[in-house]
């Protein structure tokens, strides 16, 4: 064999093994990053004090919830990267820890409304995960005087625990 065609069929399987590691390097629009994105968004929004703009905040939530809707895989033995993100960041914990501050007044009331639609729409597995059920539990807990948002979240996590095997 001689150098040139040495040097064709090197270049072409240098080619062939750069393309295909390109094309399953992450892009920058993955759904974890999305989600990231507008978790920080979430709580740049209320981390900045004063006056908390709950359309902002319901916007970014939303966006939070469809990425985790969208990416949640069929088991949560093997959560896909989204759930992932939710357990190691722990997501529930610093919404109770919003929800238990309550400042502004009303965050209450909208960390309760949020986590009963990421509920509604999450696989019933999810409960069984004590980075979930440990701040879920704190939030019933703390949210009394919001008893009609507490009912509405006490019963889908009612459903959820139906729902279970």
């Amino acid at each position: 064999m001689d150098f040139q065609s040495l040097y064709t069929n090197t270049a072409y399987v240098i080619n062939k093994v750069s393309t295909s590691v390109w094309l399953r390097w992450p892009s920058k629009k993955t759904p974890v990053l999305r989600l990231q994105k507008h978790w920080e968004a979430v709580l740049h929004a209320w981390e900045n004090g004063g006056e908390v703009d709950l359309k902002n905040l319901n916007a970014a939530m939303n966006i939070v919830l469809a990425e985790l809707v969208s990416s949640q895989p069929d088991s949560v033995l093997s959560p896909g990267p989204c759930l992932e993100f939710l357990f190691q960041h722990q997501i529930f914990e610093k919404l109770y820890s919003m929800a238990d501050k309550n400042e502004p007044h009303g965050i209450k009331r909208w960390v309760i409304k949020s986590v009963t639609g990421l509920l509604t729409q999450m696989n019933e597995q999810v409960l069984a995960h004590a980075s979930i059920y440990r701040p879920l539990s704190r939030l019933l807990i703390t949210g009394g005087t919001e008893k009609k948002a507490c009912l509405n979240l006490l019963s889908v996590v009612l459903d959820k625990l139906e729902q279970q095997p």
